[in-house]
């Protein structure tokens, strides 16, 4: 009995660090040296899942940026827009389909090249 329960327990790991090995997600923390990030507390990720060869889903979460302020969203070209509430929290997800991603994500004030950005990048 305990033989077969070790058994099914490395069995089970087996295909669990498996699937893992396929999956292809990566977690991006914020770029310390952006402007925007010297507010006192701000945080943020972005999470970038490769779903397939032609598909890449990525959500992005902020702490503590500017409360009530709209942030324009780039990589690979402009994404979107979010908002962040009362206390300065927001979220945002796009996917890239047909198209690589560039390790990078910028995160905008203004809708404008050289505005002050939170920057994504990988490692």
């Amino acid at each position: 009995m305990r033989k077969s329960l070790l058994l099914v327990l490395v069995v089970l790991l087996v295909v669990s660090c498996t699937a893992l090995g396929y999956a292809k997600a990566e977690k991006l923390d914020l770029d310390k040296s952006s402007p925007l990030v010297a507010i006192e507390g701000s945080s943020g990720w972005a999470i970038v899942n490769v779903a397939d060869d032609t598909k890449t889903i990525i959500e992005i979460q902020v702490r503590n940026l500017a409360p009530g302020t709209t942030y324009y969203v780039w990589s690979n070209g402009p994404r979107g827009e979010f908002t962040t509430n009362i206390v300065g929290h927001g979220k945002f997800h796009f996917t890239l389909e047909g198209e690589e991603f560039t390790g990078y994500i910028a995160i905008r004030t203004a809708d404008v090249a050289g505005a002050n950005m939170v920057l994504y990048r990988q490692p």
